[in-house]
């Protein structure tokens, strides 16, 4: 069973807060409750404390094959709630141990013995013999990250619903997609719900996938839809970062300075005509197209050779 909507009446810094977890229409899974959820936004809107809600919510669902839809409700001071769960398609997780071998790859780890039971691929993962640059070591001494990755890919194997706070935490930028592949293999027949401020992570999710809470005119924290109508998988990192993360700069204020000085070395250079038959000028040409390449270079621009 898997969340498709949660409406917060008062919770905290939340009220009156309704966020659909169901496919648009249109799409294959049109209705059915979101496989997986990717929460953003600033801090302070409340994206580690709507994923505590729903870890809390989790521990009540049960099974029910009688019903298709099911309400969790809490009405105490200071929290209302009332989360929709619908009853969504068993799948039943391919994940085995090629994709954990391949996670222990990531991390320059490998095994070297190993059991484990048909029904949960990782039921003895604390058991296995990993080795570690050339040293066999015990679960409890490897990486940590490594050590809450595998765990947490347990736990997804065995829950219905799992959440991830900042779920690129500690992991570095090349292998977070890989990492949050993996998550997603594993949770075939779970809902996963995680918080990112990562474009990488961001790029894994379908528009209708991504939920961004911010603060409105009046200081309430609301869904932002505008960015449904963005595909992050076809953006760049820097087009996330302005798209979903407002982020306006693409630099610090030394690029800024460094692109006005190009600026002007733009006007000077077009100042001096190639017809000119001033030799003074046209090695005063040489010199500041010298110091442009050098400059874009700086920048990481590609530019054309000057002709």
């Amino acid at each position: 069973m898997k969340i498709s909507k949660i409406n917060i009446k008062s919770a905290f810094i939340f009220n009156d807060l309704e966020i659909n977890l169901t496919y648009p229409k249109g799409h294959e899974k049109e209705g059915q409750a979101l496989d997986k959820v990717c929460v953003i936004g600033e801090n302070g809107v409340g994206k580690t404390l709507l994923l505590e809600l729903i870890g809390e919510v989790s521990k009540k669902i049960f099974f029910n094959q009688q019903k298709n839809n099911m309400f969790i409700t809490n009405d105490t001071i200071g929290l209302k709630y009332e989360i929709e769960i619908k009853q969504s398609n068993q799948q039943t997780s391919k994940y085995n141990i090629l994709n954990f071998i391949s996670l222990l790859k990531f991390f320059n780890v490998k095994i070297i013995q190993y059991k484990f039971d048909n029904n949960h691929i990782l039921k003895y993962y604390k058991d296995f013999v990993y080795v570690v640059n050339g040293f066999t070591q015990s679960f409890q001494s490897l990486p940590n990250t490594l050590k809450n990755i595998i765990q947490n890919i347990v736990i997804i194997l065995n829950d219905k619903i799992h959440t991830i706070d900042n779920v690129e935490e500690n992991i570095h930028p090349k292998i977070q997609t890989k990492i949050l592949n993996q998550y997603i293999e594993a949770a075939k027949d779970t809902q996963l719900f995680v918080t990112t401020n990562s474009p990488i992570i961001i790029s894994c999710f379908e528009p209708c996938e991504i939920i961004k809470l911010k603060f409105d005119e009046n200081g309430k924290v609301v869904v932002d839809d505008k960015i449904k109508k963005y595909n992050p998988s076809s953006l760049t990192w820097n087009s996330i970062f302005h798209k979903f993360f407002d982020v306006e700069a693409e630099g610090g204020e030394n690029r800024k300075q460094k692109l006005q000085e190009l600026s002007n070395i733009d006007v000077q250079i077009k100042k001096i005509t190639n017809n000119s038959l001033n030799e003074n000028l046209m090695n005063s040409k040489k010199e500041l197209w010298q110091k442009y390449c050098d400059i874009a270079e700086e920048l990481d621009w590609k530019i054309q050779k000057n002709t």
